[in-house]
């Protein structure tokens, strides 16, 4: 005899997968579907890292570096805009944050290194600077209209691209649209320290914990980045050429950022962390219609501080949610 009363109630069904995506982790939830996507996003990162890293021999940041032509053009093929998106993106920051989101300062980053004591800023920035009088690009087109190919000047040879983790984290925008084209609407999407949630309101799985005991933000359809003081020790102010930990009027102690995509999270966060809380406050007086939402934890003179924007405010949970168990 078997019992034919009813079984146990069924809760969602969860799907989780983990890679690599160059030098970061990544982490894929979703719910409602049991498809293995772990090839096809394995897929999208390998692109963007054979695209945009400087150490893959090959890739189109790699050529660049080692273009040493100021008399002519670097030509290349991008027929699929993922090149010029991260760039037209990454200017777009970059002018919106006066410059501190810069992917040319390696060489300021390694005369650093060499020198602690503080290199020749003079003559490193002679050929450094995300600006159209060192840097700019042309997106070729025929007669009809079609793409043909992708131009880059450089304005001295010594001039080095260095995206970072953002061509990554458009990788992880790419993910969404992927999952979104597959009818997923439950997922949540994690790269090192940014976030992109997509569905799962009122769900554990889009509730992330702040510094604060108490409190966790909801990032619910949209994503965000992390950061904090140890970030400093990995970034420099191109305005001034100095180390940002060597900065004592920058007292940002964690700094979190919500926004429509994970490219702009971590393209914002990353300007944010270098501009302090009076360069941040600027900004939304610049661009009060920026879609960023931003929460500051400082310490100015040795007491702790925060501002936040309205809409982060919004999304502050201030009761930590149980976790979920997730397969």
């Amino acid at each position: 005899m078997v019992s034919c009363g009813p079984g146990r109630p069924q809760g969602p069904v969860y799907r989780k997968i983990a890679g690599q995506a160059g030098p970061y982790g990544y982490e894929v939830v979703y719910a409602g579907d049991t498809t293995d996507y772990a090839p096809s996003i394995d897929s999208i990162f390998a692109l963007i890292h054979a695209t945009f890293s400087p150490e893959v021999e090959g890739s189109v940041v790699w050529k660049f570096n080692r273009f040493d032509r100021t008399d002519t053009l670097f030509c290349f093929e991008d027929s699929l805009y993922l090149f010029g998106t991260v760039y037209d993106l990454t200017k777009d920051i970059s002018v919106k944050t006066q410059g501190y989101l810069d992917p040319t300062i390696g060489p300021l980053q390694q005369a650093w290194a060499k020198n602690p004591q503080g290199p020749d800023l003079d003559s490193l920035y002679a050929f450094m600077g995300f600006t159209e009088s060192l840097i700019d690009m042309i997106e070729k087109t025929d007669s009809a209209g079609r793409y043909r190919e992708t131009q880059l000047r450089k304005a001295d040879p010594r001039m080095r691209l260095d995206f970072g983790k953002l061509p990554y984290a458009y990788g992880l925008d790419m993910v969404r649209s992927f999952l979104q084209d597959n009818d997923l609407v439950d997922f949540r999407l994690v790269l090192d320290d940014i976030v992109l949630c997509q569905g799962f309101a009122d769900n554990p799985l889009s509730v992330f914990p702040l510094t604060t005991e108490s409190d966790s933000v909801r990032v619910l359809n949209r994503a965000g980045a992390f950061r904090d003081a140890e970030d400093k020790k990995r970034l420099m102010d191109p305005a001034y050429g100095y180390p940002v930990s060597a900065d004592d009027e920058n007292s940002i102690e964690a700094l979190y950022v919500l926004t429509e995509g994970a490219a702009l999270a971590e393209g914002y966060s990353r300007a944010f962390m270098i501009m302090n809380v009076s360069g941040i406050n600027d900004f939304y007086l610049q661009h009060p219609e920026a879609p960023v939402e931003v929460l500051v934890i400082y310490k100015p003179e040795g007491q702790w501080d925060k501002a936040v924007t309205q809409g982060f405010e919004q999304a502050i949970i201030h009761k930590t949610a149980p976790e979920e168990e997730v397969p």
